[in-house]
């Protein structure tokens, strides 16, 4: 199970909707920094973001976008979703395989990665989110920072 050192749950009531919102860190070899937001709305539905360890201001070294063109496999064989990857594609061989299986789970996510963090937007598919889906892309996401 993941050890998650939460400041604590802030749910919002807001005009445009609703936030909750868990701010803490995943405790391990090291603490991980974790903000994990959920956004919701009657229009939209529930807009779901993670973000694990220090997200960079710049470009992220590599990108994973929803492209209903691209074929599953077509920019490397560990891409199973409809996703172009933006970056150099030999830096997805420094990911586990199961990184790849969990946001899989999410068919129109986007991930970027930085050198010390990721973040993931799980996209409007949220049929496979349940708590055990998402403790094991926590979890995954942590190894890869």
């Amino acid at each position: 199970r993941v050890g998650l050192g939460a400041k604590g749950l802030v749910t919002l009531e807001q005009e445009r909707g609703t936030l909750v919102a868990v701010r803490g860190s995943l405790h391990g070899a090291r603490d991980i920094p974790l903000d994990l937001r959920a956004r919701g709305s009657d229009e939209l539905g529930w807009d779901v973001r993670v973000e694990l360890g220090v997200v960079g201001r710049e470009r992220p070294r590599l990108e994973l976008r929803p492209d209903p063109r691209v074929e599953p496999g077509q920019h490397s064989p560990l891409i199973t979703t409809r996703h172009r990857v933006v970056g150099d594609t030999r830096t997805l061989e420094i990911y586990d395989e199961g990184l790849f299986d969990a946001l899989a789970r999410f068919p129109d996510h986007r991930a970027r990665f930085w050198d010390a963090g990721v973040s993931v937007e799980l996209g409007r598919d949220l049929a496979a989110l349940d708590p055990d889906a998402l403790e094991e892309l926590i979890t995954q996401l942590a190894r890869a920072c």
